[in-house]
């Protein structure tokens, strides 16, 4: 009877040993983290890029994920940009996060995928198959550009006859900005607007010191595709009605000013916490399929950008 007891009791606490243990093991892992991901996006330190990293850095906490974030310069070449990827790869990477620069090709980015995990954000690289090798976490840009237009025939009633309309966009060679100004255009062509002009600010940029804006025909509207085009607009064009796609403090602040007439923009916290927990899904699930999502992005006015609906938004764009 005794021997009994004495087993039950023996068997009683090593049974609270492998509780108390068990629980030491989980603990210790859920401390650790589960691997390390580089982000390689072009100016890495601009502001444009605030509620895009704040999106990664919080979902790299809850992830438990180390983040790397590459220093950039603005003047990034897509030869650079590979070459930092292979870096990454070197200083032990587990998967990659890039917002493709200009010239990159679909079959450099393949052979980064054959090593690790990769993920691009914000626009496409190459066809359609090409790019379902990797995941994508990605803005509706044709969608963006069509609410642009749209916003703009909201307030003329849906008729621009006699009006004049100027587009100015970063560069006319990514994916996503011609997806921009197709949706731009499919939701005002029957409206009768003529466009003067359409202007790409890396095609002016060896001659910055003239002021080529200023020189530009005057029209009643000026389109800006990108938050870089935004800023350029309301600096140098002053003398037209602006609407914009945009998702910094400087785009914000022009909107306030009365400079914007209205932004729509992109949910680039959202874009940054997507990255990081698809691609952990990537590093931590042998059979995870590969992911293509879409962000979500809303229209902001002057009169509703300080509204309770739109703290959170800025408060992203606030952080370093």
């Amino acid at each position: 009877m005794k021997k009994n007891k004495y087993f039950l009791l023996l068997e009683g606490l090593l049974a609270i040993l492998a509780v108390i243990l068990g629980v030491m093991i989980f603990n210790s892992y859920d401390d650790s983290a589960v691997g390390k991901i580089a982000v390689i996006l072009p100016d890495s330190d601009s502001n444009r890029w605030a509620s895009l990293k704040y999106g990664l850095k919080m979902a790299a906490k809850d992830q438990k994920i180390d983040l790397v974030i590459v220093n950039t310069d603005e003047n990034l070449t897509a030869k650079e940009q590979v070459k930092f990827l292979k870096q990454a790869i070197a200083q032990g990477a587990d998967g990659l996060v890039v917002q493709p620069v200009v010239g990159i090709k679909a079959e450099q980015l393949a052979q980064i995928q054959e090593q690790l995990p990769l993920l691009v954000v914000g626009t496409e690289v190459g066809n359609n198959e090409e790019a379902r090798q990797w995941d994508n976490v990605l803005p509706d840009n044709y969608g963006l550009g069509k609410t642009l237009g749209e916003e703009v025939l909201s307030d003329y009633g849906g008729d621009l006859k006699g009006k004049t309309i100027g587009v100015l966009s970063e560069n006319k060679q990514t994916k996503a900005e011609k997806a921009r100004l197709q949706g731009f255009e499919d939701a005002i062509k029957t409206a009768g607007a003529a466009t003067l002009w359409q202007v790409t600010l890396s095609e002016k940029a060896s001659i910055e010191s003239v002021d080529w804006l200023a020189s530009l025909a005057n029209v009643n509207l000026v389109v800006a595709l990108d938050d870089e085009s935004v800023a350029t607009t309301v600096d140098k064009l002053k003398r037209s009605v602006v609407y914009g796609i945009g998702h910094s403090t400087e785009s914000m602040h022009a909107l306030d000013n009365g400079n914007v007439e209205a932004l729509v923009v992109p949910d680039l916290f959202q874009m940054g916490y997507e990255s990081v927990v698809n691609l952990t899904g990537e590093l931590t699930h042998f059979f995870a399929s590969t992911k293509q999502e879409t962000i979500d992005y809303q229209v902001i006015r002057q009169e509703d950008l300080f509204s309770k609906e739109n703290q959170e938004l800025l408060f992203t764009m606030s952080q370093n």
